[in-house]
């Protein structure tokens, strides 16, 4: 029985995904001492890259938010809504 049968179809298509892309790297596995040991590092980078793609892209969008925040903080009267623009920015601090 093939191993990849038996993994829990929530996961699945991400394991096969990733597989898929370390063996993008074919000729470096071929290369390898231990093929089995790369494929696993490349996926490995794989991941650490859309990892770091993912955070630079999330820390763009809290500018973005953080900036128009600031802009409507600034044009609002109401001191109730500063304070709950206020709140927003400090739960996004957090983060």
């Amino acid at each position: 029985m093939n191993w990849r049968n038996e993994i829990d179809p929530v996961i699945k298509d991400h394991v096969e995904g990733r597989i898929t892309q370390a063996s993008a790297n074919r000729e470096a596995l071929i290369l390898s001492k231990n093929p089995r040991e790369a494929q696993l590092w490349c996926a490995l980078g794989n991941v650490s890259k859309e990892l770091a793609e993912t955070t630079i892209r999330l820390k763009y969008m809290e500018k973005i938010l953080a900036d128009t925040l600031m802009e409507k903080k600034k044009k609002s009267r109401s001191k109730k809504q500063q304070k709950e623009i206020d709140d927003v920015m400090k739960t996004l601090a957090r983060l």
